[in-house]
């Protein structure tokens, strides 16, 4: 690797981990818990660890074991039931909705897709999990797991049908349609939010 490749990749990883911690503190976490939330997710990324021999079955920990237990901690930190089972449901929804999706145009990778699945199916899970999830938190607890779904969904389609493969859970790590669906999802709450927050204050000034 060159001297530039390196820099520039040591650049990139500062803005991503700037980007990600301004994510990560919606979700009520402090400054230092996000920047080490994201520290472990861009180490993580470099190790799977096996879960079944055959047929080979992994998981990344950056791309999905952290995101994974983070999900699950913010999760049960909602405080009402009604979120709470809004976002069990959006979950559901996510998964279902991207399994169908990839059910539906299961010729991707032959050249006839429009965009690749790697950018589509983190941009389908991020939309489902706002409209469904509603809040920062439930938004983006839905874009985790639902695309986590979505894989345990793909898993068990390869044990039914005895398929020989090698699946990597979070495979790709930092940038994983997993956490890529999680951003997009908190994304989407954040910018809808302000700009009805906006349309909000310039009615009343109108009014006024």
């Amino acid at each position: 690797m060159t001297s530039g490749a390196i820099i520039f990749f040591v650049i990139s990883i500062f803005i991503y981990l700037a980007f990600g911690e301004r994510i990560l503190d919606r979700l009520y976490l402090n400054d230092n818990q996000s920047l080490f939330i994201l520290v472990l997710i861009v180490s993580g990324s470099f190790i799977n660890i096996e879960l079944i021999k055959s047929p080979n079955i992994s998981i990344n920990i950056g791309g999905a074991l952290i995101p994974l237990l983070l999900s699950f901690y913010v999760l049960f930190k909602i405080n009402t039931k009604k979120e709470f089972k809004r976002t069990i449901f959006s979950i559901i929804i996510t998964g279902s909705l991207i399994s169908f999706i990839n059910y539906y145009f299961r010729n991707f990778g032959e050249g006839r897709d429009l965009i690749d699945p790697m950018y589509l199916y983190p941009l389908i899970a991020g939309f489902s999990a706002y409209i469904f999830g509603r809040s920062r938190r439930g938004a983006y607890i839905s874009g985790i797991l639902g695309y986590l779904l979505y894989n345990l969904l793909t898993i068990i389609n390869v044990y039914k049908n005895n398929i020989e493969t090698e699946l990597i859970i979070g495979g790709g790590g930092a940038i994983d349609p997993i956490i890529i669906s999680g951003f997009i999802a908190l994304l989407l709450v954040e910018i809808i939010g302000e700009i009805r927050e906006n349309l909000n204050i310039n009615k009343e000034g109108e009014k006024n």
